[in-house]
């Protein structure tokens, strides 16, 4: 998408679509006919013709938060269609919303330029990446087993006085895009397709040329490694388990931090020998949107090369039902030594984490961050579209849910509640994989914090948005690449205020 300045004279810009955000207050005034004599009214007369208040009076426009007014623009040869949106100061998110709600309605008037009235403010500029990254997305849709693709995009997006440093935002924006894009891909693939051997071979073709360091621990090596979680949850599958590490590291720079990413890698879950019911295991595919954001995010690191060395660690398994699946009551060793008490074959994902994270504390990191679709119990707590966000470190904590915030997902911060340490105690093993019924997400976070060492690290419990039966907001149906953007917020600017 061509992003270009605008003409300062609103009548002398052309576009198929032309947007106008406008406040409640500002629509108001309209209505009663207090703003007849401002230069925008006038404007929005020559475009839409002397009679477009009454008749988005009549559609029942309110000017509030995401209402729309969509009108033809018949008076005019300027425009094709005039989309007049409701503005809120107090939505922290309106640049994205506004970014979807045009990508959403050009698609559905097959507008191929837009031109958008609005003037933004120097403290606003950081917001235009979340709006073209949103108006980008907006055309997504998964097509790999469609005959064609019906979606449209926007091929150049017009702005009033854009700042000087727009081509950088816009590049920005293409690259966060392309690696959600890259993430909802992964996650939508039938889990048949999108096996460990298949992730593993994604991730070298689409990495090739990014100068990123890329190790492949197979069976074997898993073996040598003694990484007991991951051959574990992976020896009732026919697919051969993974452990992948991607590496990108600062050019000239002498010193820097080190970032460890870890990524829940569960290519399809039937729950293993404690097997889920039918209708739970249907979007099972979606159990390693982790892995896949991780990933995702690791090729976009490579173009953006934030100062910060980052290091992703992806553990690949399926957790499957076999003669040679792991039972209730086995006990596995995690590749730090760490005995455990398999009580529930569906509590995998913190097993293979167990390997991983063990694996990262080993190679020294100043910071781990995990992103793990862990548990229904957080899903329960906050709902479908925000995360539960814990760590051992206050001021991590937060800098991570302002990235969110920044990034435009929400992370909700819990606790490592100290009372429901017990819960994890075996009478057999150094600790147990799972906790008793209550505070599902806590023992979960608790159990990982265990291979965690005494590095700074937290956890993202991705359950609920990660994949969605129905879009909610500018999040689609199906994979919505979550934890992509966060990732990189944090990589980009995150790391700077913590490390300093």
């Amino acid at each position: 998408m061509r992003v270009k300045r605008a003409h300062e004279d609103p009548l002398k810009n052309q576009a198929d679509l032309i947007v106008v955000p406008l406040e409640e207050r500002e629509w108001k005034a309209y209505e009663s006919g207090k703003k007849k004599r401002s230069d925008r009214y006038r404007w929005l007369v020559s475009l839409a013709g002397k009679d477009f208040v009454q008749e988005l009076s009549l559609r029942e426009f309110t000017g509030k938060k995401l209402a729309e007014g969509l009108l033809c623009a018949s008076p005019s040869d300027q425009c094709r269609y005039v989309l007049i949106v409701g503005w809120s100061d107090k939505d922290d998110q309106r640049f994205r919303h506004l970014g979807h709600r045009i990508g959403t309605v050009a698609d559905r008037i097959k507008a191929s330029s837009v031109y958008l009235h609005l003037v933004c403010s120097t403290q606003e500029e950081y917001h235009l990446q979340g709006l073209l990254e949103e108006l980008s997305l907006s055309s997504y849709a998964f097509t790999y087993y469609k005959k064609k693709s019906t979606k449209h995009a926007v091929s150049t997006m017009s702005l009033l006085d854009p700042p000087k440093n727009i081509t950088a935002i816009a590049k920005a924006a293409k690259t966060a895009a392309d690696a959600v894009t890259l993430a909802r891909d992964l996650v939508n693939l039938p889990a048949g397709v999108c096996t460990p051997s298949y992730f593993v071979r994604r991730v070298r073709s689409v990495l090739k040329g990014t100068g990123l360091r890329v190790k492949v621990y197979n069976k074997a090596a898993l073996t040598k490694l003694k990484a007991g979680g991951i051959l574990g949850v992976g020896q009732g599958s026919a697919e051969s388990p993974y452990l992948v590490t991607i590496t990108y590291t600062p050019k000239n720079r002498k010193r820097y931090n080190k970032v460890a990413l870890v990524g829940k890698g569960v290519t399809f879950d039937t729950g293993g020998n404690s097997i889920k019911p039918a209708g739970s295991m249907m979007a099972m595919k979606c159990d390693m949107a982790g892995a896949a954001a991780v990933f995702a995010s690791m090729k976009a690191i490579a173009e953006t090369a934030p100062a910060v060395e980052v290091r992703a660690y992806i553990p690949l398994a399926e957790n499957m039902v076999s003669g040679n699946a792991i039972r209730p009551g086995d006990v596995l060793r995690i590749l730090n030594g760490t005995t455990v008490e398999v009580l529930n074959t569906d509590a995998e994902g913190r097993l293979i984490l167990a390997d991983a994270l063990s694996l990262a504390v080993k190679e020294k990191p100043d910071v781990i961050l995990d992103a793990a679709t862990l548990t229904g119990s957080c899903v329960v707590a906050l709902g479908e579209t925000r995360s539960g966000l814990f760590s051992n470190d206050e001021s991590l904590q937060a800098i991570l849910k302002e990235c969110g915030a920044l990034a435009g997902e929400q992370h909700w911060p819990m606790p490592l509640a100290e009372d429901c340490r017990g819960q994890l105690k075996s009478s057999v093993a150094d600790t147990k994989n799972i906790g008793g019924r209550w505070g599902g997400a806590i023992t979960a976070a608790l159990f990982l914090e265990k291979f965690t060492g005494d590095v700074p690290w937290a956890h993202f419990d991705i359950a609920g948005p990660a994949f969605l039966e129905g879009g909610k907001h500018y999040l689609p149906g199906g994979a919505t690449g979550f934890m992509v953007r966060t990732f990189l917020e944090f990589a980009d600017s995150g790391a700077k205020r913590f490390f300093s």
